[in-house]
């Protein structure tokens, strides 16, 4: 509840005493990288976690939603921006001696 604006400094206010923040599938679909900050510069170096609960493709978007949450982590851990490159959702590479087909 709130605006974008009072959901940050919740975030913000809130992120000093998390103990395990949990990053809901708005967040990752949204400026995950921006919003991942708050724990990060109030010093926590913990676990995250992330919730998805859309009742459709379950695995398949929890993986997605997980990769989002790993790029940023890898890109900070490497200095790169913490965003995944064009925004969406990362493709899943293709499995060994399985031909791709043309586009």
């Amino acid at each position: 509840m709130g605006t974008p604006k009072e959901k940050a400094q919740a975030d913000q206010e809130g992120s000093v005493r998390a103990c395990h923040p949990h990053i809901p599938w708005e967040v990752a679909g949204g400026p995950l990288a921006e919003r991942m900050n708050n724990p990060r510069n109030a010093g926590y170096q913990g676990y995250y976690s992330g919730e998805h609960h859309s009742g459709r493709d379950e695995y398949a978007r929890a993986a997605a939603h997980l990769a989002k949450v790993r790029a940023v982590l890898e890109n900070r851990r490497t200095g790169a921006t913490g965003e995944l490159v064009g925004g969406g959702a990362p493709r899943a590479a293709p499995a060994r001696g399985l031909v791709q087909p043309s586009r």
